[in-house]
């Protein structure tokens, strides 16, 4: 049986759309909402290009740990 490969393409406007969205409802709950789309580097995807390789699991890790102010003591911040 062969497999099928199906490829859904979104883009960068309907991604920001969503991110808007995400925003307003994080915003309306008293939450921060976290865009990591503005720091994510080609670097830290894995070989699908898709999901986050071990550096960049930890370095969104690290973000979210900055962002709720809980010092994850790992390694200094990356500056953008």
């Amino acid at each position: 049986m062969r497999r099928i490969s199906v490829v859904y393409v979104v883009t960068w406007r309907r991604v920001g759309a969503a991110n808007s969205r995400l925003e307003w409802v994080a915003s309306s709950l008293g939450a921060t909402f976290v865009d990591p789309n503005s720091w994510i580097r080609d670097l830290d995807f894995g070989r699908d290009g898709l999901h986050l390789n071990k550096i960049g699991a930890r370095e969104l890790g690290e973000l979210y740990s900055r962002v709720c102010g809980i010092d994850s003591g790992s390694r200094k911040a990356r500056s953008n």
